[in-house]
């Protein structure tokens, strides 16, 4: 992220002129139309929502502490300008952006080995209205979001993650979900236990214990790139395999 271009200037421009002018000419304070500016650029596309703080502020030349605080009071005062996506999107959204290999090892390096060992990821969500989603989702299927060490990194269990698709109807149905597990097979006697059942008596609580168990192992053991994104793939099959 180099140049700041607009993809759609006449839109950018028409979106500024009417919401300026929206309140009668000059009764916008500096702040209201730098927050203004900040907000249609991110709708507009030029500044791109899942951008890092440190890429946007180099971009602006700002501080990174500059861009949370222009990220938070821009949705703050202007939301109502933008086309509001569902919670079960923008769910979607914020999953895909950190759920990736690179992100989740990353991540994985800053939970304390007590939590690993119970199955849960460190990740990291920059963008204020996105990080305030996720937390209520997490609330909403009965999970107290929690910070270790670094108040920018969620620590999340991965039974929360499989609650969230769950409750957002995000995993496949079962018959996919087995043929899904069968190619992470070998990472667990368990699973290889489960495998072999005819699958007209398996159902989901089953299934669901026997992915919970293999991803708190797989996290346990620093995380394996593969066999991680597997399993969340399973749960969330919209996760891209790459990093």
């Amino acid at each position: 992220m180099s140049n700041l271009d607009l993809e759609n200037p006449p839109g950018f421009a028409s979106d500024f002129v009417a919401n300026y002018l929206s309140q009668g000419f000059q009764s916008l304070s500096k702040r209201d139309i730098d927050l203004l500016v900040f907000l249609l650029l991110e709708k507009d596309g030029a500044i791109s929502r899942s951008a890092s703080n440190f890429d946007i502020a180099r971009l602006l030349r700002v501080t990174p502490s500059r861009v949370r605080a222009l990220r938070r009071d821009s949705y703050a005062r202007w939301r109502h300008l933008l086309v509001d996506r569902s919670s079960r999107d923008q769910l979607k959204a914020v999953l895909v952006d950190v759920l990736t290999p690179v992100k989740i090892n990353a991540g994985a390096q800053y939970v304390p080995s007590h939590l690993k060992a119970a199955g849960c990821l460190a990740i990291r969500v920059e963008h204020p209205d996105d990080r305030e989603a996720l937390e209520r989702a997490l609330v909403d299927c009965g999970e107290l979001p929690r910070y270790e060490r670094n108040k920018d990194l969620l620590v999340v269990r991965f039974a929360s993650l499989l609650k969230l698709a769950e409750d957002n109807e995000f995993i496949l149905g079962l018959q996919d979900a087995i043929k899904a597990l069968k190619l992470i097979a070998p990472v667990s006697e368990r699973l290889r236990a489960l495998l072999v059942a005819d699958i007209k008596d398996l159902r989901w609580p089953e299934v669901r214990e026997v992915l919970t168990s293999v991803a708190v192992d797989a996290i346990a053991e620093s995380v394996k790139n593969v066999d991680m994104m597997s399993v969340l793939k399973i749960a969330f099959p919209f996760l891209s395999s790459r990093g």
